[in-house]
């Protein structure tokens, strides 16, 4: 009786001992699986951020005419653009929307202004609330929008 009960536990010592090895490594490849499964998650949503940051804004640029009494030079007109929209848009909004003049024809008197896509409307409502240029009332109408500087000197040029 004591030598049966003896191979009894030796026999149950070595399944329990089997069956722990099996869990723990059932429990490492479960757990392997698991951090694979994690990194590839956080290397899509990296890669997914990272192709966010690396696409460029896409700009826009917006065409206009100026109708003045008298004759304004481009360094007057930048000015009073650019000081109209700090006011409007604010410092920052600004700096982040691009705001820029980058071509003034004196012989038309229009111009483009290069502006991030986002803030196209802001730009075309900065445009609309110019009415005065060094003490000379303006007009300003925009002509159009274009997504590349080369269309947007065509339609500036014409007339």
């Amino acid at each position: 009786m004591i030598l049966l009960m003896t191979v009894f536990a030796i026999t149950m010592s070595i399944a329990s001992i089997i069956i722990s090895v099996y869990l723990l490594r059932q429990t490492r490849n479960l757990k392997r699986s698991i951090e694979t499964l994690a990194f590839g998650l956080n290397t899509r949503k990296l890669e997914r951020r990272l192709s966010e940051l690396a696409e460029r804004p896409r700009k826009r640029y917006v065409v206009f005419e100026i109708v003045a009494e008298q004759d304004l030079s481009e360094a007057d007109i930048r000015r009073s653009l650019y000081e109209l929209a700090k006011d409007v848009l604010g410092k920052s909004g600004f700096i982040k929307s691009g705001f820029q003049l980058v071509y003034f024809n004196t012989n038309t008197n229009r111009g483009i202004i290069r502006v991030r896509e986002s803030y196209k409307l802001k730009a075309l409502g900065v445009l609309g609330l110019l009415r005065e240029i060094s003490g000379v009332q303006v007009l300003v109408t925009p002509l159009g929008t274009s997504g590349t500087i080369k269309r947007a000197k065509k339609i500036a040029d014409m007339k």
